[in-house]
Protein backbone atom coordinates (compact mmCIF):
# COMPACT_ATOMS: atom_id res chain seq x y z
CA UNK A 1 0.00 0.00 0.00
CA UNK A 2 1.50 3.63 -0.86
CA UNK A 3 0.67 6.05 2.29
CA UNK A 4 -2.59 7.66 0.39
CA UNK A 5 -3.84 4.07 0.51
CA UNK A 6 -3.40 3.37 3.94
CA UNK A 7 -4.58 7.01 5.25
CA UNK A 8 -7.45 6.22 2.94
CA UNK A 9 -8.89 3.86 5.54
CA UNK A 10 -9.02 5.58 8.91
CA UNK A 11 -12.58 8.49 8.63
CA UNK A 12 -10.96 9.95 12.03
CA UNK A 13 -8.31 11.89 9.37
CA UNK A 14 -11.22 13.97 7.89
CA UNK A 15 -11.15 16.11 11.00
CA UNK A 16 -7.85 17.24 10.02
CA UNK A 17 -6.13 16.62 13.07
CA UNK A 18 -3.22 15.40 13.75
CA UNK A 19 -2.93 11.91 16.22
CA UNK A 20 0.48 11.26 17.69
CA UNK A 21 -1.18 9.70 20.66
CA UNK A 22 -0.31 5.54 19.91
CA UNK A 23 0.99 4.98 23.24
CA UNK A 24 -2.37 5.65 24.80
CA UNK A 25 -5.35 4.74 22.34
CA UNK A 26 -5.46 4.51 18.60
CA UNK A 27 -8.16 5.70 15.91
CA UNK A 28 -9.32 2.80 14.17
CA UNK A 29 -9.55 1.86 10.71
CA UNK A 30 -12.66 1.04 8.81
CA UNK A 31 -10.94 -2.80 8.77
CA UNK A 32 -11.78 -2.53 12.37
CA UNK A 33 -15.26 -0.89 12.05
CA UNK A 34 -16.13 -3.16 8.84
CA UNK A 35 -15.69 -6.54 10.83
CA UNK A 36 -17.58 -5.11 13.43
CA UNK A 37 -20.65 -3.71 11.57
CA UNK A 38 -20.48 -7.38 9.40
CA UNK A 39 -20.69 -8.95 12.96
CA UNK A 40 -23.72 -6.47 14.14
CA UNK A 41 -26.28 -7.04 11.05
CA UNK A 42 -25.70 -10.72 11.24
CA UNK A 43 -26.64 -10.34 14.99
CA UNK A 44 -29.37 -8.12 14.18
CA UNK A 45 -30.65 -9.10 10.91
CA UNK A 46 -28.84 -11.96 10.11
CA UNK A 47 -28.18 -15.28 11.33
CA UNK A 48 -28.65 -13.92 15.16
CA UNK A 49 -26.78 -16.62 17.12
CA UNK A 50 -22.83 -16.53 14.60
CA UNK A 51 -21.06 -18.69 17.60
CA UNK A 52 -19.97 -20.74 14.63
CA UNK A 53 -18.27 -17.38 12.99
CA UNK A 54 -17.39 -16.47 16.42
CA UNK A 55 -15.13 -19.64 16.42
CA UNK A 56 -13.95 -19.44 13.02
CA UNK A 57 -12.44 -15.71 13.95
CA UNK A 58 -11.08 -16.64 16.75
CA UNK A 59 -9.01 -19.74 15.27
CA UNK A 60 -8.44 -17.23 12.25
CA UNK A 61 -6.79 -14.76 15.30
CA UNK A 62 -4.32 -17.28 16.53
CA UNK A 63 -2.97 -18.01 13.14
CA UNK A 64 -2.19 -14.31 12.38
CA UNK A 65 -0.85 -13.73 15.89
CA UNK A 66 1.14 -16.82 16.20
CA UNK A 67 2.41 -15.86 12.27
CA UNK A 68 2.96 -12.40 13.86
CA UNK A 69 5.12 -14.16 16.72
CA UNK A 70 6.70 -16.85 15.11
CA UNK A 71 5.07 -19.64 16.71
CA UNK A 72 2.36 -22.01 17.03
CA UNK A 73 -1.80 -21.28 17.14
CA UNK A 74 -2.43 -23.20 20.15
CA UNK A 75 0.00 -20.78 22.37
CA UNK A 76 -1.55 -17.90 21.47
CA UNK A 77 -4.97 -17.13 23.68
CA UNK A 78 -7.16 -14.00 24.54
CA UNK A 79 -8.67 -11.88 26.82
CA UNK A 80 -10.42 -8.52 28.08
CA UNK A 81 -6.66 -6.77 28.88
CA UNK A 82 -3.13 -6.53 29.61
CA UNK A 83 -3.96 -6.85 33.61
CA UNK A 84 -6.03 -9.52 33.34
CA UNK A 85 -3.38 -11.61 31.40
CA UNK A 86 -0.80 -10.75 33.50
CA UNK A 87 -2.83 -11.32 36.35
CA UNK A 88 -3.65 -15.38 34.96
CA UNK A 89 0.36 -15.91 35.50
CA UNK A 90 0.45 -14.15 38.71
CA UNK A 91 -2.49 -16.30 40.06
CA UNK A 92 -1.84 -19.18 38.85
CA UNK A 93 1.44 -20.19 39.84
CA UNK A 94 1.94 -22.31 43.16
CA UNK A 95 3.91 -19.62 45.41
CA UNK A 96 5.85 -19.91 48.54
CA UNK A 97 6.33 -17.97 51.18
CA UNK A 98 9.44 -15.95 50.24
CA UNK A 99 9.43 -16.17 46.30
CA UNK A 100 10.31 -12.92 45.21
CA UNK A 101 9.19 -11.04 41.75
CA UNK A 102 11.57 -8.48 40.04
CA UNK A 103 9.50 -5.53 39.28
CA UNK A 104 11.40 -1.77 38.38
CA UNK A 105 10.69 1.55 39.74
CA UNK A 106 9.10 3.01 36.01
CA UNK A 107 6.95 0.10 35.56
CA UNK A 108 2.98 0.25 34.27
CA UNK A 109 0.58 -0.13 36.83
CA UNK A 110 -1.02 -3.22 34.85
CA UNK A 111 2.29 -4.82 35.57
CA UNK A 112 2.83 -4.12 38.52
CA UNK A 113 -0.41 -4.79 40.35
CA UNK A 114 -1.22 -8.63 39.52
CA UNK A 115 2.39 -9.48 41.43
CA UNK A 116 1.56 -7.27 43.79
CA UNK A 117 -1.77 -8.91 44.31
CA UNK A 118 0.42 -11.97 45.64
CA UNK A 119 1.91 -10.33 48.54
CA UNK A 120 -0.95 -12.06 50.61
CA UNK A 121 0.96 -15.32 49.26
CA UNK A 122 3.87 -14.39 50.95
CA UNK A 123 5.75 -13.23 47.44
CA UNK A 124 8.09 -10.41 48.24
CA UNK A 125 8.05 -7.99 45.58
CA UNK A 126 11.23 -5.91 44.84
CA UNK A 127 11.21 -2.58 42.35
CA UNK A 128 14.45 -2.47 40.94
CA UNK A 129 15.44 1.22 40.44
CA UNK A 130 16.17 2.25 36.85
CA UNK A 131 18.68 4.82 35.32
CA UNK A 132 17.03 7.21 32.65
CA UNK A 133 14.04 4.81 32.61
CA UNK A 134 16.10 1.77 31.13
CA UNK A 135 15.83 -1.92 32.65
CA UNK A 136 18.59 -4.18 31.43
CA UNK A 137 20.29 -7.59 32.20
CA UNK A 138 22.95 -6.02 34.25
CA UNK A 139 21.06 -4.51 36.29
CA UNK A 140 18.63 -7.37 36.36
CA UNK A 141 21.09 -9.62 37.29
CA UNK A 142 22.44 -7.40 40.10
CA UNK A 143 18.83 -7.25 41.50
CA UNK A 144 18.58 -10.80 41.56
CA UNK A 145 18.50 -13.79 44.09
CA UNK A 146 18.19 -17.33 44.50
CA UNK A 147 14.55 -16.68 45.62
CA UNK A 148 14.09 -15.16 42.31
CA UNK A 149 10.93 -16.65 40.68
CA UNK A 150 9.33 -13.83 38.02
CA UNK A 151 11.01 -10.92 35.96
CA UNK A 152 8.10 -8.89 35.11
CA UNK A 153 8.73 -6.05 32.73
CA UNK A 154 7.51 -4.13 29.89
CA UNK A 155 8.93 -4.71 26.56
CA UNK A 156 8.48 -0.55 25.74
CA UNK A 157 8.04 1.46 28.70
CA UNK A 158 5.32 3.58 28.26
CA UNK A 159 7.05 6.63 29.39
CA UNK A 160 10.90 6.57 28.54
CA UNK A 161 9.85 4.34 25.25
CA UNK A 162 13.11 2.80 26.39
CA UNK A 163 12.96 -0.92 24.29
CA UNK A 164 14.27 -3.48 26.20
CA UNK A 165 16.50 -6.15 25.27
CA UNK A 166 14.24 -9.26 25.83
CA UNK A 167 16.87 -12.00 24.00
CA UNK A 168 19.87 -10.72 26.54
CA UNK A 169 17.14 -10.91 29.78
CA UNK A 170 15.43 -13.90 28.88
CA UNK A 171 18.37 -15.61 28.83
CA UNK A 172 19.45 -14.69 32.10
CA UNK A 173 16.42 -15.72 33.15
CA UNK A 174 16.40 -19.35 31.74
CA UNK A 175 20.01 -19.53 33.88
CA UNK A 176 18.64 -18.57 36.95
CA UNK A 177 15.30 -20.46 36.74
CA UNK A 178 13.34 -17.46 36.83
CA UNK A 179 10.31 -16.51 34.64
CA UNK A 180 10.41 -13.55 32.08
CA UNK A 181 6.99 -12.24 32.15
CA UNK A 182 6.34 -9.39 29.31
CA UNK A 183 3.74 -6.75 29.46
CA UNK A 184 4.23 -5.80 25.40
CA UNK A 185 1.30 -3.77 25.03
CA UNK A 186 3.42 -0.56 23.99
CA UNK A 187 5.67 -2.39 21.42
CA UNK A 188 4.16 -4.77 19.45
CA UNK A 189 2.23 -3.68 16.03
CA UNK A 190 4.96 -1.71 14.90
CA UNK A 191 7.49 -4.39 16.39
CA UNK A 192 7.23 -7.94 16.53
CA UNK A 193 8.95 -10.28 19.06
CA UNK A 194 10.12 -14.18 17.48
CA UNK A 195 9.23 -15.97 20.48
CA UNK A 196 10.91 -19.13 18.59
CA UNK A 197 14.47 -17.06 19.12
CA UNK A 198 13.30 -15.01 22.03
CA UNK A 199 13.42 -17.06 25.38
CA UNK A 200 10.57 -15.89 26.85
CA UNK A 201 7.47 -17.80 28.77
CA UNK A 202 4.52 -14.95 28.55
CA UNK A 203 3.61 -11.80 26.25
CA UNK A 204 0.29 -9.80 27.66
CA UNK A 205 -1.10 -7.33 25.28
CA UNK A 206 -4.16 -5.43 25.15
CA UNK A 207 -4.62 -4.37 21.41
CA UNK A 208 -6.30 -0.83 21.54
CA UNK A 209 -3.17 0.91 21.33
CA UNK A 210 -0.29 0.15 18.61
CA UNK A 211 -2.12 -3.00 17.38
CA UNK A 212 -5.43 -0.91 16.35
CA UNK A 213 -8.19 -2.77 17.70
CA UNK A 214 -10.30 -2.44 20.02
CA UNK A 215 -10.92 -1.59 23.93
CA UNK A 216 -11.38 -4.53 25.71
CA UNK A 217 -9.47 -7.47 23.53
CA UNK A 218 -6.18 -8.53 24.67
CA UNK A 219 -3.54 -11.46 23.42
CA UNK A 220 -1.24 -13.30 25.14
CA UNK A 221 1.76 -16.34 24.12
CA UNK A 222 2.48 -18.48 26.82
CA UNK A 223 5.10 -21.50 26.40
CA UNK A 224 3.85 -24.92 27.15
CA UNK A 225 5.91 -25.50 29.80
CA UNK A 226 4.25 -22.49 31.68
CA UNK A 227 1.13 -23.82 30.94
CA UNK A 228 1.51 -26.70 32.54
CA UNK A 229 2.89 -25.05 35.96
CA UNK A 230 -0.27 -22.44 36.57
CA UNK A 231 -3.52 -23.43 38.01
CA UNK A 232 -5.93 -21.15 36.61
CA UNK A 233 -7.86 -19.34 38.82
CA UNK A 234 -10.76 -19.52 36.96
CA UNK A 235 -12.84 -21.86 34.67
CA UNK A 236 -15.55 -22.61 32.45
CA UNK A 237 -17.16 -24.53 29.88
CA UNK A 238 -14.93 -23.37 27.02
CA UNK A 239 -11.61 -24.47 29.08
CA UNK A 240 -12.32 -27.98 28.61
CA UNK A 241 -11.25 -30.16 25.70
CA UNK A 242 -15.20 -31.08 24.43
CA UNK A 243 -17.30 -28.11 25.43
CA UNK A 244 -20.05 -29.26 23.99
CA UNK A 245 -20.22 -32.38 26.15
CA UNK A 246 -22.18 -30.49 28.43
CA UNK A 247 -22.87 -32.91 30.82
CA UNK A 248 -19.56 -34.39 31.01
CA UNK A 249 -18.23 -32.85 34.14
CA UNK A 250 -15.00 -34.96 34.41
CA UNK A 251 -13.12 -33.36 31.24
CA UNK A 252 -9.87 -32.15 31.40
CA UNK A 253 -8.80 -28.69 30.46
CA UNK A 254 -7.87 -28.30 26.84
CA UNK A 255 -4.01 -28.79 26.52
CA UNK A 256 -3.54 -25.42 24.71
CA UNK A 257 -3.71 -22.01 25.87
CA UNK A 258 -7.26 -21.60 25.48
CA UNK A 259 -7.73 -23.46 28.40
CA UNK A 260 -7.22 -19.87 30.16
CA UNK A 261 -10.15 -18.36 27.98
CA UNK A 262 -13.06 -19.83 30.11
CA UNK A 263 -16.26 -18.47 28.67
CA UNK A 264 -18.01 -16.84 25.83
CA UNK A 265 -15.58 -13.78 24.75
CA UNK A 266 -16.40 -10.55 23.71
CA UNK A 267 -17.07 -11.08 20.09
CA UNK A 268 -17.08 -7.20 19.03
CA UNK A 269 -13.58 -6.93 19.90
CA UNK A 270 -12.64 -10.22 18.28
CA UNK A 271 -13.83 -9.31 14.99
CA UNK A 272 -12.89 -6.07 15.02
CA UNK A 273 -9.19 -7.34 15.97
CA UNK A 274 -9.33 -9.54 12.88
CA UNK A 275 -9.73 -6.22 10.89
CA UNK A 276 -7.14 -4.87 12.39
CA UNK A 277 -5.00 -7.74 12.01
CA UNK A 278 -5.85 -7.85 8.17
CA UNK A 279 -4.89 -4.56 7.67
CA UNK A 280 -1.34 -5.01 9.44
CA UNK A 281 -0.91 -7.63 7.09
CA UNK A 282 -1.85 -5.93 3.97
CA UNK A 283 0.36 -3.34 4.58
CA UNK A 284 3.04 -5.26 5.44
CA UNK A 285 4.41 -6.04 8.88
CA UNK A 286 7.41 -4.90 8.33
CA UNK A 287 6.63 -1.99 6.29
CA UNK A 288 4.67 -0.51 9.14
CA UNK A 289 7.96 -0.98 11.40
CA UNK A 290 9.96 0.71 9.09
CA UNK A 291 7.74 3.65 8.69
CA UNK A 292 6.65 4.13 12.58
CA UNK A 293 10.69 3.65 12.67
CA UNK A 294 10.99 6.81 10.17
CA UNK A 295 8.45 8.90 12.09
CA UNK A 296 10.64 8.71 15.32
CA UNK A 297 13.64 9.35 13.68
CA UNK A 298 12.22 12.64 12.28
CA UNK A 299 10.72 13.64 15.48
CA UNK A 300 14.12 12.97 17.29
CA UNK A 301 15.99 15.07 14.45
CA UNK A 302 13.46 18.14 14.97
CA UNK A 303 13.04 17.97 18.89
CA UNK A 304 16.74 17.89 18.87
CA UNK A 305 17.32 21.23 17.82
CA UNK A 306 14.76 22.97 20.37
CA UNK A 307 17.60 22.17 23.04
CA UNK A 308 14.95 19.90 24.66
CA UNK A 309 15.48 17.44 27.54
CA UNK A 310 14.82 14.00 25.58
CA UNK A 311 14.43 11.34 28.14
CA UNK A 312 13.81 8.50 25.21
CA UNK A 313 16.89 6.64 24.26
CA UNK A 314 18.58 8.12 20.98
CA UNK A 315 19.93 4.38 20.27
CA UNK A 316 17.31 2.78 18.21
CA UNK A 317 18.26 -0.52 19.44
CA UNK A 318 16.58 0.55 22.30
CA UNK A 319 13.42 2.71 21.10
CA UNK A 320 10.05 2.13 19.77
CA UNK A 321 7.38 4.31 18.66
CA UNK A 322 7.65 6.87 21.88
CA UNK A 323 9.09 10.13 22.12
CA UNK A 324 8.90 11.50 25.15
CA UNK A 325 10.42 15.07 26.62
CA UNK A 326 10.74 16.93 30.28
CA UNK A 327 9.54 20.31 29.97
CA UNK A 328 8.53 22.76 32.97
CA UNK A 329 5.37 23.72 31.40
CA UNK A 330 4.63 20.07 30.01
CA UNK A 331 0.90 20.17 30.70
CA UNK A 332 0.94 24.02 29.17
CA UNK A 333 2.40 22.68 25.96
CA UNK A 334 -0.01 19.73 25.86
CA UNK A 335 -3.03 21.62 25.86
CA UNK A 336 -1.67 24.33 23.57
CA UNK A 337 -1.31 21.92 21.42
CA UNK A 338 -4.28 19.60 21.64
CA UNK A 339 -6.24 23.68 20.87
CA UNK A 340 -4.32 23.39 17.91
CA UNK A 341 -5.78 19.88 16.66
CA UNK A 342 -2.65 17.95 17.84
CA UNK A 343 -3.38 14.96 20.42
CA UNK A 344 -0.01 14.31 22.33
CA UNK A 345 0.07 13.09 25.54
CA UNK A 346 0.93 14.65 29.31
CA UNK A 347 2.60 12.10 31.53
CA UNK A 348 4.05 12.91 34.76
CA UNK A 349 5.86 16.29 33.88
CA UNK A 350 6.47 15.23 30.34
CA UNK A 351 5.13 15.58 26.84
CA UNK A 352 5.01 12.47 25.35
CA UNK A 353 4.71 11.92 21.54
CA UNK A 354 3.69 8.95 19.50
CA UNK A 355 3.78 8.46 15.73
CA UNK A 356 1.86 5.22 13.89
CA UNK A 357 2.67 4.52 10.75
CA UNK A 358 0.07 6.62 8.91
CA UNK A 359 1.44 9.49 10.40
CA UNK A 360 3.28 11.56 7.19
CA UNK A 361 6.79 13.54 7.29
CA UNK A 362 4.57 16.63 7.15
CA UNK A 363 2.10 15.97 10.42
CA UNK A 364 5.56 15.18 12.20
CA UNK A 365 6.85 18.92 10.82
CA UNK A 366 3.76 20.50 11.80
CA UNK A 367 3.84 19.09 14.89
CA UNK A 368 7.04 19.69 15.69
CA UNK A 369 6.67 23.49 14.47
CA UNK A 370 3.91 24.25 17.30
CA UNK A 371 6.90 22.92 19.23
CA UNK A 372 9.46 25.04 19.25
CA UNK A 373 7.48 27.59 18.76
CA UNK A 374 5.64 27.23 22.43
CA UNK A 375 9.37 26.02 23.94
CA UNK A 376 11.39 28.95 22.32
CA UNK A 377 13.00 30.59 24.64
Amino acid sequence: MTISEIRSHFPFLETGNIYLNHAAVSPLSDYVTGEITSYLVGRSAGKVGMFEEMLETTHDLRGMMAEFLSTRPERIGFGRNTSEAISLVASGLSWRTGDEVLLNDVEFPANAYPWLNQKRHGVEVKFLPTVNGAVTADMIEDAMTPKTRVVALSFVQFLSGYRADLAAIGALCRENNALLIVDGIQGLGPLRIDVSNTPVDFIGAGVQKWMMGPLGVAVFYITEELQERLHPAYAGWLSVRHPFEFFNYSQELRDTAARFEYGTPAALGLFGFRGALRFFRDAGYDNIGSMVRDNVRRIFSRLEKCDLEIITPRDENHRAGIVTFSHPRAEEIFLDLQKRGIIVSHRSGHVRMAPHFYNTPDEIDRACDVIEELTAG
